[in-house]
């Protein structure tokens, strides 16, 4: 059970049984004694970043794209923490900048640039990326930075007719 799931429960049986829940539950499954604002998996580790529509984005041509995919509707989470296998059956956490959900499909875009993705990472994003496609997604492409300001909606529609 999640903090706020207890916070909404203990709301709901009054205060005094949301301390002793909260209380039991940190006993028994040693559940942190964290306020759930302050964790999540939503871009976490970022110390420098945009924020839009409470959401954290790593720069402002992701907020650019974020705004749109919004406009055209389409379902995403940014910056989302995954957590799957690597190629020795390891299990090991990769954050894509945009999981896209399109019409029973799905993808991942990312913003590349020279402050977001330098060339001497290259090698690393792609390893993830064939990470993502040996868990079943098939589509992960890359996109400059400066187009993703400049073009943003035209790389949306692009991003979206290879799904």
């Amino acid at each position: 059970m999640k903090h706020n799931q207890i916070d909404c429960l203990g709301e709901a049986l009054g205060h005094d049984t949301e301390e002793r829940m909260s209380s039991f539950l940190r006993k028994e499954i040693q559940l942190p004694n964290v306020p759930a604002q302050k964790v999540h998996n939503q871009a976490f580790e970022a110390r420098n970043y945009w924020l839009h529509e409470g959401l954290r984005y790593r720069s402002q041509p992701e907020v650019c794209i974020a705004k749109a995919l919004d406009k055209a509707g389409v379902l995403f989470l940014p910056n989302c923490m995954a957590r799957l296998s690597d190629r020795h059956g390891r299990r090991v956490n990769r954050e894509p900048d945009f999981l896209i959900f399109w019409k029973n499909k799905s993808g991942i875009l990312e913003v590349d640039g020279e402050d977001y993705h330098p060339p001497s990472r290259t090698v690393d994003d792609h390893k993830r990326d064939l990470l993502f496609k040996r868990c079943g997604i098939q589509t992960v492409e890359q996109y400059d930075a400066a187009a993703c300001v400049r073009y943003s909606e035209d790389i949306v529609e692009d991003f979206i007719s290879l799904l």
